[in-house]
Parts: structure tokens; sequence; C-alpha cells
């Protein structure tokens, strides 16, 4: 295993990011109102920014993507939710949008293993 510089380091990382987040550029529009929705209605705090879980609130919301739920599944949890999670009416989130977050969630690629990366080997 050889040695790597800092910025070298640094680059590959941006190269592995770009090549993760490759899949969500080149969703629909669906999709992309879906990535809007998703982060304008907070979802990316408990869940993460790309429903990785986690999220900022410090690991309460569970992992949604890859992945993801159907949407019958997706709408049920806002509307009756399990745990902790609050409910959402279809006033707060109407049901056009959960069908484009949903869309979105589905779009998200799975990531490498850390074995695929050259840079973990």
């Amino acid at each position: 295993m050889r040695a790597t510089t800092g910025a070298s380091a640094i680059a590959r990382s941006v190269v592995a990011l770009l090549l993760l987040t490759a899949g969500i550029a080149q969703a629909g529009p669906a999709e992309q109102r879906g990535r809007k929705l998703y982060l304008g209605y907070g979802c990316s705090y408990c869940h993460g920014s790309i429903g990785q879980g986690g999220g900022r609130s410090g690991g309460a919301g569970p992992k949604l993507a890859p992945d993801a739920l159907p949407y019958a599944a997706i709408l049920g949890q806002l509307r009756q939710p399990y745990g902790i999670m609050p409910r959402f009416s279809e006033r707060i989130v109407p049901d056009c949008d959960v069908a484009d977050i949903s869309a979105y969630l589905r779009s998200i690629p799975a990531g490498k293993s850390a074995h695929e990366i050259d840079l973990l080997r």
C-alpha cells in the first residue's frame, strides 16, 4: 500500500462523492422535485442528506435509501407513524409531494463497499 498525500486523498474523495451522486444528477423531474422536497420538509434532519440514516439529530431516523420502501409504505408511515416520528397530515405534506420524495429515495444508488474503493484498500 502506498502512502498518499493529503491533496491526493482529498481529490480521490471528491471523485468518489461525484460518482456516488451522478445518478441523482441524472434523475428525472419527479426525483429532482423529490430531492428539494426531502430537504425542504426537513426529512434530512433525522434521515440524513441522502437517506443514509442518522441525520443531524444524532441518529434518530432510520436509513431510507438505497432500497427505499414503496410509496404506499412511506405514505403510511407519514400519516400513521410508528415510533418517535411525528405525524404529517395530507395538509402538511400532500400526497403528490410524498410521491416525488418516494421517487427521489428510489433514485439514490447504493454506494460502493469499502473493498471496492481504492483509497480504502
